[in-house]
């Protein structure tokens, strides 16, 4: 049996004995690494299928890679699963650069199929030099230590066998078994960073460490073993100064504080988050309560001595609008029933949920909006104007509770009313109004 088919089971059994009984699904490009793994796994008898995507990058060569695929899994009886897409169109679809869109699509589709056909377990063919190569990659952008552990060898559902074994040692064992496979002309354009590192600085590198391979390997487990630790650590503290629900994550800046390089400790407990402002964070500490930061999913806001988290909801930063002649509008799950009326005494018995306007002071057509700093209107029953962000401090409004709160707006942006909250001076009903619009809370569905 040669040395690396003897190397890469005594690795499968040991690292992964769960395999043995698993489905697999192993994803399949028709270069070396994946056909080489797809070879190995099928020759130990596991049960494989393969995927292959048709990228729609490279012409005529995509096409007949595609048809190399189908051509030698027919030959060893093994299924293939294939998709074909434009990647172009879908990355600038979805303003992304070629090579994410194509890892976006690759990932989805696999777990689509894993879940779809009951595969227990995906398998890439990722090997030790792309590890390095990436390592690389991240160290020249700047990065934490996420960024240079190397590639995992396990990431849920998805495992990547051949991660302990080289290009090098990958290409001699496959010439030694005459295995066919097809190049992918792309990796031979020094334009993407990988390339230009495989090509041009790992030789150099290895002309004075010719184990330079095993030397970043002991570096990338050594990060890794240094990551844990710092995970444990923070664990420890999340449940010391972090508590909430879906809604509201509560972060306790006393309790914070009291542990050394607390700024640090703040970046690991929100790094998965998305924020990127990490100055404007770390001075959310001390800032006024109302304060906050936002990523493109979650707020941050500064609350006396703590620090909010809750994630946003897209659908809610929408603005509605509300046209002459509409009978309701809708907020998420209420619905609002809207009544032109000739006036009468019904406003004067409002009830919290329902506003009376002078239809005639209003100009169409008004939007529903979240409120924002700086917004300022006339409330009912007060001289002159204020702020809302000092209307809600005066309602002993709490910060989760402004962040659900609409305002019905006129076409000049003019706050109408702050719904189920104040109605704006401006507008209310008179001794000189002839019609008014009725809007109250119908339903909740």
């Amino acid at each position: 049996m040669f040395a690396m088919q003897q190397k890469f089971q005594k690795h499968i059994y040991q690292t992964y004995p769960f395999l043995k009984n698993a489905n697999l699904l192993i994803a399949l490009s028709g270069g070396v690494d994946s056909m080489l793994l797809t070879q190995l796994m099928k020759s130990m008898g596991f049960r494989i299928a393969v995927a292959f995507v048709n990228f729609k990058l490279r012409g005529k060569e995509s096409d007949e890679e595609e048809t190399f695929i189908k051509s030698w899994t027919k030959e060893k009886d093994i299924k293939l699963f294939t998709k074909s897409i434009d990647t172009k169109h879908f990355a600038k679809e979805n303003k992304l650069s070629i090579q994410v869109a194509a890892r976006k699509i690759r990932y989805a589709w696999f777990e689509e199929l894993r879940q779809e056909n009951a595969f227990d377990f995906i398998l890439t063919a990722h090997h030790l030099d792309d590890s390095i190569e990436g390592f690389l990659i991240n160290l020249n952008r700047g990065t934490g230590l996420d960024g240079l552990k190397g590639i995992p060898e396990r990431n849920n559902k998805i495992i990547r066998p051949l991660l302990p074994f080289s290009r090098d040692d990958i290409l001699t064992y496959a010439k030694e078994q005459n295995l066919v496979w097809r190049e992918d002309s792309s990796n031979l354009s020094d334009k993407y960073t990988r390339n230009y590192i495989r090509h041009h600085i790992l030789p150099e590198w290895k002309k004075f460490n010719k184990d330079y391979r095993q030397a970043f390997s002991l570096t990338m487990k050594n990060i890794q073993a240094g990551s844990t630790l710092l995970d444990d650590y923070i664990k420890i503290i999340k449940n010391d100064v972090w508590n909430g629900n879906d809604e509201v994550i509560t972060i306790n800046l006393k309790k914070l504080q009291k542990y050394p390089h607390s700024e640090e400790i703040l970046y690991q407990l929100l790094k998965s988050f998305g924020f990127t402002q990490w100055e404007d964070i770390v001075n959310l500490q001390t800032a006024q309560s109302g304060k906050f930061v936002v990523s493109a999913s979650y707020q941050l806001t500064k609350d006396r001595s703590h620090l909010l988290l809750t994630k946003i909801n897209e659908e809610e930063r929408i603005e509605h609008q509300v046209h002459v002649g509409d009978t309701t509008f809708k907020l998420k799950n209420k619905t609002y029933k809207i009544t032109l009326l000739p006036v009468n005494d019904a406003y004067k018995k409002a009830q919290a949920h329902e506003v009376f306007l002078d239809y005639d002071k209003l100009k169409f057509p008004m939007s529903l909006r979240k409120w924002q700093e700086g917004d300022t209107f006339y409330p009912l029953g007060m001289q002159g104007s204020q702020k809302l962000s000092d209307f809600f401090i005066n309602q002993k409004v709490a910060i989760p509770e402004k962040e659900k709160i609409w305002l019905l707006c006129d076409a000049e942006d003019r706050i109408v009313w702050v719904l189920n909250y104040r109605l704006d001076n401006r507008f209310r009903i008179s001794k000189s109004s002839q019609r008014m619009l009725h809007i109250f809370l119908e339903t909740l569905e």
